[in-house]
C-alpha cells in the first residue's frame, strides 16, 4: 500500500486522477487482450478502458476501488438510482453508481469522466458550494448513500452504520450550521 500523502487537496487529486495518462488508464483491445494506443485504434476494433491494475473501468466499482487502493486511504460509496434518483442519464441506466470518498470531502469518480465521459472532471468537493448543483445532479443526496466498509455493507437508515461516515450535502451541511 502506497504511503499517505501528508495533504490531499483537490489540485492533488486532479493532477493524479484528471487525465487518463495521469492515473494510467489505457485501452485494450477486447479480443486480443493488447494495449492497443488512442491512434491505432481503428473503427472495426472493439476495445474496453482499463485501470491500472487491468481491471475495467466499465464497472464503475473497480474504479472507485482503484482509487482507494491508490491512495491507500477512502471510503466506497454508492446508491441505487430507485431509492436516490439522479439526473445523470449514464447513472440512471445503468440503475446505480459507485464511486471513492477521500477524507469525508473529496468524490473522485474515475467512471464519469474517463469511462462515460459526461463530465469534464473526475474531482468533486463536498464542500465547495460551486460543486453542490453538480453533486446533487450527478449522487443525488448523501444521506441515501450506501457505504462499502471491510466487506460490510451500509445501508442509509441502518443502526449500524458509522457516524463518522454519514454523509451530508453542502445546503445540509449550511442548514445544520444555522440550526445549531
Amino acid at each position: 500500500m502506497p504511503p499517505k500523502p501528508q495533504k490531499i487537496t483537490r489540485q492533488y487529486l486532479e493532477d493524479k486522477y484528471g487525465t487518463e495518462e495521469a492515473c494510467g488508464i489505457h485501452q485494450q483491445n477486447y479480443s486480443t487482450g493488447e494495449r492497443v494506443e488512442y491512434e491505432d485504434i481503428t473503427d472495426d476494433m472493439s476495445t474496453i478502458t482499463m485501470l491500472p491494475n487491468d481491471a475495467s473501468l466499465a464497472i464503475c466499482t473497480y474504479g472507485a476501488q482503484y482509487v482507494i487502493k491508490d491512495l491507500g486511504e477512502g471510503d466506497l460509496y454508492g446508491f441505487f438510482v430507485k431509492d436516490n434518483p439522479v439526473e445523470d442519464s449514464e447513472i440512471t441506466g445503468s440503475e446505480g453508481h459507485d464511486f471513492a470518498v477521500i477524507r469525508g470531502r473529496y468524490i473522485v469518480d474515475l467512471w464519469i469522466k474517463h469511462f462515460v465521459q459526461t463530465e469534464d472532471k473526475a474531482i468533486f468537493d463536498l464542500q465547495d458550494p460551486e460543486d453542490a448543483a453538480k453533486i446533487t445532479e450527478l449522487y443525488g443526496d448523501p444521506r441515501k448513500w450506501t457505504l462499502s466498509l471491510d466487506n460490510n455493507s451500509f445501508e442509509p437508515g441502518d443502526p449500524a452504520y458509522p457516524h463518522s461516515k454519514r454523509m451530508v450535502s453542502y445546503a445540509q451541511r449550511q442548514e445544520l450550521a444555522l440550526a445549531m
